[in-house]
Order: structure tokens, then C-alpha cells, then sequence
């Protein structure tokens, strides 16, 4: 039965830092293969919580996909198990882009309420950005430019503060000092005809 799990690649030399690669090892028709995850710890170092709900997440994902995938992977030998399951589930380094790295954070957030403000942000940004985005990438400039934007939708201040949460929230950037010019609130004068209506409604 294959298999794949996260471990310490000890066969190679320790790096100058006295840390391993960190890899997701293939065992297949008795032979094994490594992913390198592009994380380097020591023996005696635990991975944080981040790292380690996306290790949990990845093995668990990669079993689910052998089970179903069994008879495919029947034919395989291990240098094309290895290669499959690189290309089908790590395509990056996790946490990289804003995406990801709120998705690694989703542990974090207990109220519902908040989860839905946030996921509403970071999608909203991404969608004005045009793509996700590298996190480091998200400089204090930028988040100033997609303000500016809002600004001319004529959003009020607390909506565009609601907006930045779920970007504050990922990339821990301090927005503080940020100016935000709202718009303000404009008042509605309805007829009688449209008054009429909506008493209708009720």
C-alpha cells in the first residue's frame, strides 16, 4: 500500500544551521522518493502551528487521493507516484500568497462573524488586485492605492476599515496610521407612490 508522510530528509548533511530539509516521503512498490517542502528544522525543533495543520492537512489529502486513486497509482512506479503528487498538491510553498496563508490562519478565527468579515476582505482585495498575491508583497503603499480605490466608490469609512481586517489579519501589517476619507451617508427622500409600496411589503 503506498504511502506519503512529512518527516526529517537526516539522510543528507545537516546545513550549516544544524537543520534538515524538511520533506514529504513516498514509500511505493518498496522503494521511496522524496518532495522537498522547502523547510529546513532541527531534530529537536517542533513546526509551529501554521506549519503544522498544513503538514496534518497535506498527509491527510494525499491518503484520501491513494485510496481513490489506487488502481492509477497501481501502474506508477515510485519516481511517477512522487512526480504525480508533487504536481496535485504542492505547487508552492504554503502561506506564500495571501490565500494561502489566510487559509493556514482559519484555525485562529473562533466567531463566525469575524470568519465572514475576513474571507469577505481578503477575497474583495484579490479581486481589485486582479490575483492572489504574494504576502510580501502587500506593502502599506498598495493597501494605500486599493483605499484610494473605495474612497471613489464613495464607501463609507467604517465599510472601508471592514474591508482592510481580513489584509491586517494575514499579513499583521500596522494600518493604524492609514487615512481613510469616507463618504457620507446620503439621505433618500421617497414619494408617496413609493411609500405606498413598501407599506404594501409589510
Amino acid at each position: 500500500m503506498p504511502k506519503a508522510k512529512p518527516t526529517l530528509d537526516k539522510k543528507k548533511n545537516r546545513e550549516r544551521n544544524g537543520k534538515f530539509p524538511l520533506v514529504l516521503r513516498v514509500f511505493h512498490k518498496g522503494q521511496t522518493r522524496d518532495i522537498d517542502l522547502e523547510y529546513r528544522l532541527s531534530p529537536e525543533e517542533k513546526p509551529d502551528k501554521d506549519l503544522k495543520l498544513y503538514l496534518d492537512k497535506l498527509e491527510n489529502k494525499v491518503a484520501v487521493w491513494m485510496i481513490k486513486e489506487s488502481k492509477k497509482i497501481s501502474t506508477l512506479n515510485c519516481n511517477e507516484l512522487r512526480d504525480k503528487i508533487k504536481w496535485e498538491f504542492i505547487k508552492e510553498k504554503p502561506g506564500k500568497t495571501l490565500l494561502g496563508k489566510f487559509e493556514l490562519k482559519l484555525h485562529e478565527i473562533k466567531a463566525h462573524s469575524t470568519l465572514r468579515q475576513y474571507s469577505n476582505s481578503v477575497n474583495r482585495f484579490v479581486e481589485w488586485y486582479g490575483s492572489d498575491i504574494e504576502v510580501k508583497r502587500v506593502k502599506k503603499s498598495l493597501v494605500k492605492k486599493y483605499v484610494r480605490s473605495l474612497e471613489k466608490e464613495g464607501l463609507l469609512k467604517n465599510t472601508i476599515i471592514g474591508r482592510l481586517a481580513g489584509i491586517k489579519f494575514v499579513t499583521g501589517l500596522s494600518l493604524s496610521n492609514l487615512k481613510i476619507k469616507g463618504g457620507e451617508k446620503k439621505k433618500i427622500w421617497l414619494n408617496r407612490e413609493q411609500i405606498r409600496a413598501i407599506d404594501t411589503l409589510i
